[in-house]
C-alpha cells in the first residue's frame, strides 16, 4: 500500500520548508496522478499532520493548508469536507478559508443542495475580492483563487442545468491554469481538464471529452484520472482504442489502493471511489 506521506518521525527531522514541500508533493501525487487513500496510517489528513508541528510558522502553513480541501474534493469526500472547521485568525488563514469555501460549494452542489452551493460561492467571491498577495512557491494565491472561481462557477451552473455555460467557464479555468508560472507541484492542484472531461462525458459529449483528456495526458502522461475518462468515452463509443487504454490504465493504477470510476468526483453518474482492500467507498454522491 502506498503511504501518502512520510512517517511523522521523519517529518520532524526536516526543516519546515522541506517537510511541508514533501507533504505537498505527496498530496499533488494523489490529486494529479495516483489514487492512493488520502488518510495517513494514523487517521489524519496530510494537512492535519503538518499544521500542529509548524504552528509557529502560521503564514507559511496557511499557504499549504489549502491542500486539505483539495484532497477531499479530489476523492469526493463531501461529508468529511463539510465537517472541516474554519481556522481562527481569518487574516492569517485567508487562503484556507477561501479554498474551504470553494470545496464546500462543490460539495453542496454534488449533494444536490444548489442553494447552499450558491451561498458558498457568494462567500468565496466576497473573500476573493479582498485577497492580497499570498504567494506559494512561484504562484500568487490570487491566481489560484481565480481558477477556483471558474471551477466553482462551472460546478454551480452545471447543477442548475446550464451545461453550455458551465463548460465555457471551465474552459476559462483551463486557460488560466495553463497560464500559471512553472512550479513543482502545479500551482493548481487538480487539473481543470479532468473536471471538464468528466462533466462533458456525463452529458454524452464523448468526442469533446476525448479531446480534453488527450490534452491532459499530454501534460500529465499516463495519469489514472484521464485514462479513466478515456475508458468511459471509448466504451460508450465502442472505440477500438479501448483495449490499449485499458492496458495503460491497469499499468498506471497497479500500485494504487483506491479504484475510481471518473476523472472527477463531480461526475456523479460515473464516480465511485473504493478502497481496493476493504471495498469501502472513498467518495461518490
Amino acid at each position: 500500500m502506498l503511504s501518502p506521506s512520510p512517517p511523522l518521525s521523519f517529518c520532524c527531522t526536516l526543516s519546515p520548508f522541506s517537510s511541508l514541500s514533501n507533504n505537498l508533493v505527496s498530496s499533488a501525487t494523489l490529486l494529479y496522478l495516483f489514487p492512493a487513500a488520502p488518510l495517513s496510517p494514523s487517521g489524519g489528513l496530510l494537512a492535519n499532520r503538518i499544521v500542529p508541528i509548524y504552528s509557529r510558522h502560521k503564514f507559511l502553513v496557511s499557504r499549504y493548508s489549502t491542500v486539505e480541501s483539495m484532497v477531499l474534493v479530489r476523492f469526493g469526500m463531501w461529508d468529511e469536507l463539510l465537517q472541516l472547521p474554519f481556522r481562527d485568525d481569518p487574516q492569517v488563514h485567508k487562503l484556507h478559508t477561501l479554498f474551504l469555501r470553494f470545496g464546500r460549494g462543490v460539495a453542496y452542489g454534488a449533494k444536490g443542495d444548489v442553494a447552499s452551493a450558491k451561498a458558498e460561492q457568494t462567500a468565496f467571491l466576497e473573500l476573493f475580492a479582498t485577497m492580497d498577495d499570498r504567494t506559494k512557491h512561484n504562484v500568487d494565491g490570487r491566481d489560484m483563487a481565480a481558477i477556483a472561481a471558474d471551477v466553482l462557477a462551472g460546478e454551480v451552473m452545471y447543477r442548475e442545468g446550464r451545461y453550455t455555460e458551465a463548460f465555457a467557464v471551465l474552459r476559462e479555468g483551463i486557460a488560466k491554469s495553463d497560464g500559471l508560472p512553472y512550479d513543482e507541484p502545479q500551482g493548481w492542484m487538480m487539473s481543470v481538464r479532468q473536471t471538464l472531461g468528466a462533466l462533458l462525458s456525463e452529458q454524452g459529449h464523448y468526442e469533446e471529452a476525448c479531446t480534453v483528456y488527450t490534452e491532459d495526458l499530454d501534460e500529465f502522461p499516463n495519469n489514472v484520472w484521464s485514462l479513466t475518462g478515456l475508458k468511459i468515452c471509448y466504451t460508450a463509443r465502442s472505440d477500438p482504442r479501448l483495449a490499449d487504454v485499458e492496458m495503460r490504465l491497469a499499468a498506471a493504477s497497479e500500485g494504487s489502493d483506491v479504484v475510481v470510476g471518473a476523472s472527477c468526483a463531480c461526475a456523479l453518474a460515473h464516480f465511485v471511489g473504493k478502497d481496493k482492500a476493504a471495498g469501502e467507498s472513498c467518495g461518490g454522491p
